[in-house]
């Protein structure tokens, strides 16, 4: 039995060997690749639990990872202590007082008794256990809501004897400061415990996973042998997507002037609190008025000039940049007005110097790359909303305050690369996870695969489009290319040759104002715009079941931001800007996309005389490369954890060896237009005398030096 307690140490297990400096990173000097860190139990088990979440905690969310979980409500494995929470009733403004109103009739039972009577069922802490819970997000722009998050979870509950968890879940929003429950914050909490190959327990090797979410729909089945929920949640932080709070409900507009995006925010969400304060409150249909805050993080729409970027639109005079002004009718998605404010920047209209920037930077670098070398600046948009204590008697809910913010966000390099071109660097250091679907012990984690092939996938070209551009790409970057490929056509992935046809264009993505019709500019981003949010359309599509890895598990996305401060720093949990929380050991959604590696290889045909399977004589290298993760299912049932990823093949992308990487010999750098020397590299044929890798794509053989 092979023996995972340091699973680093085994060669054949991981695509390359252990760094020494390192025993929890796999991979070569240099590498990026982390391992999963399940492996290093031998045994072990998850532990769920459903609670709720206080006032306090909401007020500070960097708090919920370390606290612990408060009026349990369900617990996978029971119970135990409900370790319940209390609150001041002498608090001004709280309005959990009024649960202690009588009613005034006699004959009936009053708040107090009602609320009473379920704190006591809370606290025998009566036990609903967890029978599944399946989280499904989308960690990128996506087709449900483009810029923002999207997640689904649902619970399966088992109640042995009784029907009590809604009167448990009451109890427990009261004791938490909230009077309605179905609108109160509750918390999931994801827990790994278990015991190395020696029997020893740990449970120290993962820290939990936090997440704040809202109950939004149950449905119940009783039995002889109790009563089964099934439970529908989603992250609190997405609370602010729904339609109560997405849409605007009267007209206005917003731009038109000077001043920074955080200023022309703030006037968006003034326009939005005076439509409340007047058309609702003034109106009689509300007693309190909620409240909007919209900011934006300081980087958004910056760019590396002296300028900075601070407004995106040349106004009628010299060094004069505003805001196009944008006119929105009721039922306007908010998110829709943030998105057509943003890309008015320059930096997220003009693709084609996204592309060129790329490939001239790469070129300097001389196709090595670091982590965040590879990911272009974009933007997110994320929320959040705050259950505030006044309590309105009109509505029956509490006052809320509801924060939009913009935030930054990394998208990859080959997510802007067109038909005819691509960047060839070394992946193999740049990537986190690498996932062998092979017939030997290599393939650890993944338990199914199937893979999509759209053959007839083309990209569209605009009739406008600058015909010179790839000749604009900068004589550096031409010469770099050259030098690794020679003079001849570059095909960036011959075996997935990209196509494109020519259109006049028409996108259901245009923006509110697009710019007038004698540019391509724009209407060239409203494509690309719809490529982000349409990631399921690519070519190549993969759907992977693995072994549960951490990794896909970070909680950055449901921490809620802190509201009510004005401020745009709303990071919570000290989660940073990074792609990767080492702390947690997890990728942050919120930050970047996820890019993984895959290295696929099936075998041909049995060897009739060694009875073994030949691996050499043909291949399949076309699927294997770098992928993007549009979507992770993370599925806890009957106490086994997986995972099943939705990727997409990333277009136009080339493996590069050292043969091709040490190719072009660099001059002294005084004349830059002779930096490389032209080379033209042979093609592997596969004579070479060492066999190439299962790892390595198009059978390029793993060349020393």
């Amino acid at each position: 039995m092979v023996d995972f307690t340091n699973p680093t140490i085994k060669e054949t297990v991981f695509e390359t060997l252990a760094n020494a400096q390192n025993p929890d990173r796999v991979g070569v000097s240099g590498s990026m690749v982390e391992s999963n860190v399940l492996h290093k139990y031998a045994s072990y088990n998850y532990v769920l639990t459903l609670s709720s979440l206080t006032r306090a905690q909401m007020d500070n969310p960097d708090k919920i990872p370390s606290d612990p979980p408060y009026n349990i409500i369900a617990r996978t494995g029971g119970i135990g202590d409900p370790n319940l929470s209390r609150f001041r009733e002498d608090n001004q403004g709280d309005a959990t007082v009024m649960e202690r109103v009588f009613n005034k009739s006699s004959t009936q039972f009053n708040e107090k008794d009602i609320i009473s009577e379920e704190q006591k069922v809370l606290s025998m802490g009566r036990d609903i256990y967890f029978n599944s819970c399946t989280m499904s997000s989308f960690p990128r722009p996506n087709e449900f809501r483009k810029h923002m998050n999207y997640t689904k979870i649902e619970m399966a509950l088992e109640e042995p004897n009784g029907i009590t968890f809604w009167a448990k879940c009451r109890a427990a929003a009261f004791n938490s400061g909230y009077l309605n429950h179905t609108t109160a914050p509750f918390l999931l909490t994801i827990e790994f415990k278990g015991f190395d190959s020696n029997g020893n327990p740990s449970s120290d090797v993962v820290p939990k996973r936090v997440y704040p979410i809202r109950l939004s729909r149950s449905s119940l089945r009783m039995n002889a042998g109790g009563t089964s929920y099934t439970v529908e949640a989603f992250p609190w932080t997405e609370f602010g997507a729904v339609n109560a709070f997405l849409f605007t409900r009267s007209k206005g507009d917003v731009g038109g002037g000077g001043g920074n995006l955080n200023g022309v925010l703030k006037i968006f969400a003034d326009q939005l609190n005076n439509d409340i304060e007047d058309n609702e409150k003034g109106g009689g249909l509300r007693e309190l008025a909620d409240r909007y805050e919209i900011t934006a993080d300081d980087t958004i729409g910056k760019i590396e000039s002296a300028k900075d970027n601070q407004f995106p639109v040349d106004g009628p005079l010299v060094n004069d940049y505003i805001f196009r002004r944008l006119v929105y009718q009721k039922n306007t998605s908010i998110a829709k007005i943030l998105e057509d404010l943003v890309r008015q920047y320059k930096k997220y209209n003009d693709i084609e110097k996204i592309i060129k920037d790329r490939v001239e930077k790469f070129a300097s670098n001389k196709g090595k790359i670091s982590e965040n070398d590879q990911y272009v600046d974009w933007f997110k948009i994320v929320t959040t909303v705050k259950e505030e204590k006044e309590f309105d008697r009109i509505l029956k809910t509490h006052r809320r305050t509801i924060k939009f913010h913009i935030k930054e966000f990394k998208l990859h390099m080959l997510n802007f690369i067109k038909a005819g071109m691509g960047i060839s660097v070394d992946y193999e250091n740049a990537v986190r996870k690498v996932f062998n679907y092979i017939y030997t012990g290599e393939n650890l984690d993944i338990l199914d695969l199937n893979v999509e092939y759209n053959a007839g996938y083309y990209q569209p070209i605009l009739r406008k489009q600058n015909p010179n551009f790839l000749k604009d790409l900068g004589l550096k970057a031409w010469r770099w290319t050259k030098s690794l490929f020679g003079a001849g056509t570059y095909e960036a992935d011959e075996l997935l040759p990209l196509s494109q046809y020519i259109t006049t264009l028409t996108t259901e993505s245009n923006t509110t104002q697009p710019d007038n019709d004698t540019t391509y500019v724009q209407q060239l981003a409203d494509a690309q715009y719809d490529y982000l949010t349409n990631p399921q359309g690519d070519m190549v599509l993969v759907e992977m079941k693995i072994m549960g890895d951490p990794a896909f598990l970070g909680h950055d996305y449901a921490i809620p931001m802190k509201v009510g401060n004005n401020s745009t720093v709303v990071r919570a949990a000290s989660v940073g800007r990074g792609l990767w929380d080492p702390q947690l050991g997890a990728y942050n959604f919120d930050n970047g996309e996820v890019m993984v590696k895959l290295n696929f290889r099936f075998p041909s045909d049995f060897d009739e005389n060694e009875g073994l399977y030949k691996f050499n004589t043909e291949a399949t290298p076309q699927f294997s490369g770098l992928y993007k993760v549009i979507r992770v299912e993370n599925m806890f049932e009957n106490g086994q954890f997986t995972q099943r990823l939705t990727m997409a093949r990333c277009n136009n992308q080339r493996s590069v060896s050292k043969q091709l990487l040490t190719a072009g010999i660099e001059t002294d750098g005084k004349d830059t237009s002779k930096r490389f020397i032209d080379y033209d590299p042979k093609p592997w044929t596969g004579t070479n005398t060492k066999p190439g890798t299962a790892g390595d794509i198009a059978g390029e053989t793993a060349i020393t030096e």
